[in-house]
């Protein structure tokens, strides 16, 4: 939601927040409003955006936040955040 909600880079939301992240919800959207769109649909850099999570919030919980979760779960295998 920050990424709509705020005139405040998103990594740099990621970069102050990462010691408190505990749960992420992952959808991507045109930054006009929250869409909720498949994670490869959008305006937000996700590959960038899940590594800096990933590295800064290792710990980290995510749920993927669509209607139909099957164009971003094969999205993150395509781009090697889930495996086989």
């Amino acid at each position: 939601h920050a990424h709509v909600m705020s005139a405040v880079d998103l990594q740099k939301w990621i970069c102050v927040l990462a010691p408190h992240i505990m749960h992420v919800h992952l959808h991507n959207n045109d930054q006009s409003s929250d869409k909720h769109w498949e994670l490869g649909k959008g305006a937000i850099a996700m590959k960038e955006v899940l590594h800096q999570i990933f590295n800064s919030a290792s710990g980290a919980t995510m749920t993927i936040e669509n209607m139909h979760s099957g164009p971003s779960m094969q999205w993150l295998q395509k781009n090697g955040f889930l495996q086989d």
